[in-house]
């Protein structure tokens, strides 16, 4: 597993984006070298949260954001090494690009910045996920009020 050896060699802070499903990969597989970490360094990640993952999102214990969709999963390691990844479904399959050709490494790291600044914390995430409504809620609610509007125009006539 190379993420908990660049995480190892890492000084000040590490800045991830994964998918939906990755962040429960994240937790699953390297929540250990998380843990080991995180306070000895910064650690950001952004991904898809929705009902599904947000307690795993929660219970990693770093700085979490969320955005609508993830177009790549790449990390960057202090402003030393960049890692694109083009996931395959499971880690083995997965396309792994590592560099730290500074030009490329600054370049992800502005990208990655950038978006972090505009995505979502997770505490706002979290009270937009508790007011969303589930399809079965969506279901029940919408079938009350078609009862309530037919009630309401047999009482006008």
């Amino acid at each position: 597993e190379l993420v908990p050896q660049f995480m190892q060699d890492t000084k000040h802070d590490i800045i991830w984006t994964t998918s939906e499903t990755g962040l429960r990969g994240i937790y699953d597989n390297i929540r250990g070298a998380v843990e080991k970490h995180k306070d000895r360094i910064r650690i950001r990640c952004f991904a898809p949260i929705t009902k599904a993952n947000i307690e795993f999102a929660k219970k990693l214990g770093i700085e979490i954001r969320h955005i609508d969709k993830v177009y790549a999963v790449a990390d960057c390691y202090d402003n030393s090494l960049a890692v694109i990844i083009n996931p395959k479904g499971d880690t083995k399959s997965d396309e792994v690009v590592i560099t730290n050709k500074q030009e490329i490494v600054k370049m992800m790291r502005q990208m990655l910045e950038s978006m972090w600044e505009h995505a979502t914390p997770l505490e706002d995430r979290e009270k937009e996920l508790e007011s969303q409504f589930t399809d079965k809620e969506l279901a029940e609610s919408l079938a009350l009020e078609k009862m309530f509007t037919f009630q309401e125009k047999r009482e006008i006539k």
